[in-house]
């Protein structure tokens, strides 16, 4: 028997094993000498029958009928495939494809995910910074929470009342809608949306939430909204109990398997300022980070978001109730309070380790040694931190009180105030944050009066110790 002939036998015998009910991979794994002697026992047989099968048709019984495949058109070339790089819904924060939104219980990744929907199906900045690119639906999967609750949350953000820009399912509806359900994908075709699934774990049916081969089903489902026509899906999830004082990166940023982390396209995070927010006796702020930034030419710079305030008259509000969003913390406003917590804290124990304020301000190592330069703290060798009029900044006095001392006389232009806290060795972030704190009428507040030339600073009222004259207004 030739070469030629051994590649029929070992090619009949595959096709004979597999029709006889045995796997193509065992069938692959039998030797080309068990094929080749299979064929020859078939040969003899058919020799026996030689006076009853003309040749034409003993040559027919060889014949290998070619397989008809279409394979080709499950591939593209380059040339193929769609032109453009990665197409982003919202500029600098949300690319196509499958976005994380990650937090621990409580500290408002759904309320993020609230706003992020305002944006897009408003076609309006989200939080007043990052562009929309075009107005998109959305379709929001809220089975936790009951239609009345959502109801409530949803109308503080002015989302469309409109079935063609948003629709939700909550636990009102019934039970939780498969990502498979025929409805839905139908649905997702003919509207394109952008879907947010709110929280993941109620959409992801895997016993062991640690396990990849469990979870695969819910990737699997995921991708294939993707594939029926959605261009972004969100997917908020719980972080792991360590993020809650981590570090804010991706190994510890979602719970369960590490597939998920795999499975994003980008991965944003939100942690609250547990310290400032004084189990809600305070403000409550988050900080908010991406922590997988693959779509991303340069990765996105971490922000401080307000939820809830202090006014003016030392209440708490909501931004939400009061501003319809979220409020970006200026950077100068955040060190300013850092600074002014970590002051607070070494006054009335001036003993603190390093370690114990990392632990009050929520900082790393190296921000608190800054923070202790840029306030002035030097420790003494008996472990004791001092503030003295030759370290501290404005002499041993907080930023604030420094300008109270300049508005004693009634009010003084902004140019002036900066130029007196710069001759103090303020930084100028420092500056520039009191100057934005004023804007917001914190304490000191900036205005405009017609007969002067330019901005000024006053007072708030209530200081009249320094500026009785703000009763009158």
């Amino acid at each position: 028997m030739n070469t030629a002939q051994a590649e029929i036998s070992t090619s009949r015998w595959v096709n004979m094993s597999i029709a006889d009910g045995e796997t193509e991979e065992s069938s692959i794994a039998e030797t080309a000498a068990e094929a080749i002697a299979y064929d020859r026992k078939v040969d003899h047989r058919v020799a026996r029958m030689a006076p009853r099968i003309r040749p034409h048709e003993l040559a027919a019984s060889k014949t290998i009928e070619p397989i008809v495949s279409n394979a080709r058109s499950k591939f593209r070339t380059i040339g193929e495939l769609q032109d453009g790089g990665t197409r982003f819904l919202v500029n600098g924060w949300l690319p196509e494809g499958i976005t994380y939104i990650a937090a621990y219980p409580g500290h408002g990744k759904s309320w993020l995910s609230l706003s992020l929907s305002q944006a897009l199906t408003t076609g309006k900045s989200f939080l007043n910074t990052f562009e929309v690119t075009e107005q998109t639906p959305v379709i929001y999967m809220a089975p936790e929470v009951t239609s009345r609750q959502f109801k409530t949350n949803a109308s503080k953000f002015k989302i469309p009342d409109d079935e063609k820009w948003f629709l939700t399912r909550t636990m009102s509806e019934g039970s939780v809608l498969a990502l498979t359900d025929p409805d839905l994908l139908a649905l997702v075709a003919k509207m394109k949306p952008v879907i947010m699934l709110d929280t993941v774990i109620e959409f992801n049916e895997a016993a062991d939430e640690n396990s990849s081969a469990q979870s695969r089903a819910f990737t699997k489902a995921v991708r294939g909204l993707l594939q029926a026509g959605a261009p972004a899906v969100i997917c908020v999830h719980h972080a792991g109990k360590q993020f809650i004082t981590g570090e804010m990166n991706l190994a510890n940023c979602l719970r369960g398997t590490s597939a998920l982390a795999a499975n994003g396209d980008t991965i944003w995070c939100i942690r609250r300022d547990e310290v400032l927010y004084d189990d809600g006796r305070g403000p409550e702020e988050v900080d908010m980070k991406n922590v997988k930034a693959r779509p991303f030419d340069v990765a996105p710079r971490p922000m401080r978001l307000a939820l809830r305030y202090r006014k003016a008259d030392s209440t708490i509000g909501s931004c939400f109730d009061d501003m319809g969003d979220f409020q970006i913390v200026d950077p100068g406003v955040v060190q300013i309070e850092l600074g002014e917590r970590l002051d607070s804290k070494l006054i009335e124990t001036p003993t603190s380790t390093v370690r114990e304020l990392m632990v009050h301000l929520g900082l790393k190592k190296n921000r608190v040694e800054k923070l202790l330069i840029a306030r002035g703290w030097k420790s003494t060798e008996g472990g004791r931190w001092l503030r003295t009029s030759d370290t501290a900044p404005g002499a041993g006095k907080k930023i604030d009180e420094v300008l109270s001392d300049l508005l004693k006389n009634g009010m003084i232009p902004v140019s002036e105030a900066q130029a007196a806290l710069r001759a103090e060795k303020y930084e100028e972030a420092a500056i520039n944050g009191l100057i934005a704190r004023a804007k917001k009428g914190k304490k000191f507040q900036i205005t405009k009066p017609e007969d002067a030339a330019a901005p000024v600073l006053i007072g708030m009222a209530g200081d009249t110790e320094t500026i009785p004259e703000l009763e009158k207004s």
